[in-house]
């Protein structure tokens, strides 16, 4: 019977820990993501002209 539990207790704490890390590093990527998609990209100014009135 102890040796059940004893088992039980090991599954939880690492099911735990898995989650946690597993949060940790989904939410790593997005806010990685997150932060590489907000670089300015180096684009070249273009200033549309206007036609002459005559």
């Amino acid at each position: 019977m102890m040796g059940s539990v004893k088992s039980q207790w090991v599954f939880w704490c690492l099911l735990k820990k898995f989650t946690r890390y597993s949060l940790t590093l989904l939410l790593s990527a997005v806010m990685l993501a997150d932060a590489v998609g907000a670089t300015p990209r180096n684009r070249g100014l273009q200033i549309a002209q206007q036609p002459e009135t005559t």
